[in-house]
């Protein structure tokens, strides 16, 4: 079974597709004005389109909750760094998220 990577244009080159592939790892990205078009599930496309999403999401994670600081002494300090961080983003108030309710898009018209 191989797992999925969503990247972004600039993500692809042959070299990279290749160690992927023998990894198992399927990398799916938009394509690029000079490539030929391929068949993608809707599945992927949905999440392909998604992307944005989860990147406000780290970017949120790293700026509001701090989660990015790199210089911690001990893998413990890391570790409970992170799980502070995760647990401070819980309790934020808005949260991106992947569904949009129908009531959503008739309240911005």
């Amino acid at each position: 079974m191989t797992s999925k990577i969503y990247g972004d244009k600039g993500f692809i080159s042959s070299k990279i597709t290749l160690e992927f592939l023998e990894k198992g790892l399927h990398i799916i990205t938009k394509i690029r004005s000079n490539m030929k078009n391929k068949l993608m599930s809707l599945q992927d496309k949905f999440l392909l389109l998604k992307r944005g999403v989860i990147e406000s999401v780290f970017d949120i994670m790293s700026a509001i909750c701090d989660i990015d600081h790199s210089r911690h002494r001990s893998r413990v300090n890391a570790f409970t760094h992170l799980f502070s961080g995760l647990v401070a983003y819980t309790y934020l108030d808005k949260l991106p998220s992947i569904f949009r309710k129908k009531y959503d898009a008739i309240s911005a018209i």
